[in-house]
């Protein structure tokens, strides 16, 4: 199965698919791409290396709770136990390898997210683990039960076939759940309607949080939604062998960025003045709010999700139509997001991280009452974040020169 996955990575490539992150017609680029390194170097760590680990064992062992049910969780420990006074340590230490290992890479990272469900893919081997467990604890009650006599023996017969359907339909229950919630989810589709809708016609747009760029290409290029958007990782995955196989494959999509690539090629890195030669020649450009682009001349002009990127050295916009668009930005999101408040769910931390960025140039530029607004709504996502409450002192509090 492995060996089929890596060849369809080679396949895609040379049949020209779209999205690659790299050239993988080869067997260097072939390896690296099965290496995982940008993975491996992206991974978070922990402020606080040790409470950091417990807070995310806790949190781990409620995800596995969370798919198998308590009562699971509570019939794996007996297993556990069974097979320990068995004396089956090899059966049980099998087990615990695979547990451990499966869930060990996971929390060692800085984020860990139940809610998120690329989190529980990381667990699956965990969790079957300790469905196995708790499997073991009703089957060795069967198998106890053949060594008692009449009344004894059915009851505990019954009591040991319970705990295996149990651990069968518990399972299926939360799948059944789960999968009912997620069905009525939208958050991904309206905020990826709302990056896009945004947009003006032939728009080249490059997006630096990866949770967007990857909603944005599912309706793209799974939806057939708004085609004529150019959607670009923000330094063309310069990370991915120095992006040279993702940024030609860019150019052979739209050419426009034929000489933008060009450059990039030549200097391993992307330049603003490619950019704003780019916006030059008429196309409309616009960028996510991120640090890679702060403190750029000219500035860049807030225009909702995405700040627009103009040639023009003389931008000068009023402060009531600054302030206006913010207010408008924020009213679009409240609209595709229902229970605003709640900021444990992965797409709602992709606004939050979004009007915190956009504040932050906002004010930058000067522009104090319009980062305030968008400010004001981050906190009611997530009143005890603390930088948040710094900028909401800087933006909210009059520290600020407000235009």
């Amino acid at each position: 199965m492995a060996c089929w996955s890596y060849a369809l990575l080679w396949a895609r490539f040379l049949a020209g698919a779209w999205p690659v992150w790299a050239d993988t017609s080869s067997f260097g680029g072939l390896a690296w791409f099965a290496s995982a390194r940008i993975f491996a170097g992206s991974v978070g760590g922990f402020i606080d290396p040790v409470t950091g680990i417990l807070d995310n064992c806790v949190k781990a062992v409620g995800l596995v709770g969370g798919a198998l049910g308590p009562v699971g969780l509570a019939m794996s420990a007996g297993g556990a136990y069974m097979i320990a006074r068995r004396g089956a340590w090899r059966n049980l230490l099998v087990l615990a390898v695979l547990i451990g290992a499966s869930m060990a890479s996971k929390i060692g990272m800085g984020i860990l997210d139940p809610s998120n469900p690329d989190d529980h893919g990381y667990f699956l081997v965990g969790i079957a683990g300790t469905a196995v467990l708790s499997a073991s604890f009703g089957a060795l009650l069967v198998d106890g039960s053949a060594l008692l006599d009449g009344v004894s023996a059915r009851i505990l017969g019954l009591v040991g076939g319970a705990a295996m359907l149990t651990v069968a339909l518990m399972p299926m229950a939360r799948g059944f759940q789960i999968a009912e919630e997620r069905a009525s989810f939208m958050d991904t589709y309206g905020i990826g309607t709302l990056v896009l809708d945004e947009q003006p016609p032939r728009t080249a747009m490059f997006v630096s949080h990866y949770p967007v760029l990857f909603m944005t290409q599912y309706l793209q290029l799974v939806e057939g939604y708004r085609p004529d958007v150019t959607i670009a990782q923000e330094s063309l995955y310069q990370k991915a062998r120095g992006g040279i196989g993702y940024a030609a494959r860019l150019a052979e999509l739209d050419h426009d960025l034929d000489d933008l690539v060009r450059d990039f090629t030549a200097r391993g890195t992307l330049d603003w003045t490619d950019i704003l030669a780019l916006a030059a020649s008429g196309r409309p450009v616009r960028v996510e709010a991120s640090r890679v682009w702060e403190g750029l001349y000219p500035p860049l002009e807030f225009a909702g999700w995405c700040m627009s990127v103009s040639s023009d050295d003389d931008i000068d916009v009023e402060l009531s139509d600054i302030t206006r668009q913010a207010l408008g930005h924020i009213r679009r999101v409240r609209h595709v997001i229902r229970g605003w408040s709640d900021a444990d769910i992965e797409t709602r931390r992709v606004v939050l991280r979004n009007l915190a960025s956009s504040a932050r140039f906002l004010g930058a530029q000067g522009y104090g009452r319009a980062a305030g607004v968008l400010v004001s709504a981050a906190l009611k996502m997530n009143p005890d974040d603390r930088i948040l409450n710094r900028m909401a002192v800087e933006f909210l509090g009059g520290a600020a020169v407000s235009r």
